[in-house]
């Protein structure tokens, strides 16, 4: 716009100064013509009209296409970056979070699916163990043979004296005979030593009922 300006104010400039100097110099009347008819105008201020219209036209166009290829661009580049960042922007969530889903969905499956075997599996064992050892346990105890515990002893007096420990202490009981001790022995299922004769130090009743 100032290169138009300039231009515009030497051609204004130069037009004035081309009519001042056509006025000075005009040339004498002719003396067969009369004052009253017009004289022909000079052709200088059409040309210069004519060449500002020109320079002006093209100098206006010039500047005008420039503008406006600048500004066109400018916009354009504004409207496609911000076109470009909201696409790519809804794109890439988009995507993001398709993968998100994905991913999770998928670890958490694994996960989920290793937890349950893993507490599936060990739920399962300590319960087969438990079973097992209670199966055992009722098996063992129904199949071993235990005596009858119910021997019938004679009536010989034949004095034994019987020791045990139990809970930590020594017990002494006195049995008529050895086949008494061994029955008791068997009906409190422990391990009883036997000497003969009655015990030295005999324990209470209560032990040795």
């Amino acid at each position: 716009m100032k290169l138009v300006t300039v231009v515009l104010l030497l051609v204004v400039v130069l037009y004035v100064v081309t009519s001042v100097n056509a006025q000075g110099r005009r040339p004498p009347r002719p003396p067969g013509t009369s004052p009253g008819r017009p004289r022909p105008r000079p052709t200088t201020r059409r040309t210069t009209v004519r060449t500002t219209r020109r320079s002006t036209g093209r100098t206006t166009r010039r500047t005008t296409g420039r503008t406006t290829r600048r500004t066109t661009g400018r916009s354009t580049r504004r409207s496609t970056r911000r076109t470009t960042r909201r696409t790519t922007g809804r794109t890439t969530r988009r995507s993001t979070r398709r993968t998100t889903r994905r991913t999770t969905g998928r670890t958490t499956r694994r996960s989920t699916r290793r937890t349950t075997r893993r507490t599936t599996g060990r739920t399962t064992r300590r319960s087969t163990r438990r079973t097992t050892r209670r199966t055992t346990r009722r098996t063992t105890r129904r199949t071993t043979s235990r005596p009858s515990c119910n021997e019938v002893c004679t009536d010989d007096f034949q004095p034994v004296c019987g020791t045990v420990v139990r809970d930590g202490r020594i017990i002494n009981c006195n049995f008529s005979n050895q086949c008494n001790l061994d029955n008791h022995s068997c009906q409190r299922r422990e391990v009883w030593t036997s000497t003969r004769g009655n015990c030295a130090q005999k324990s209470s009743n209560r032990d040795c009922a």
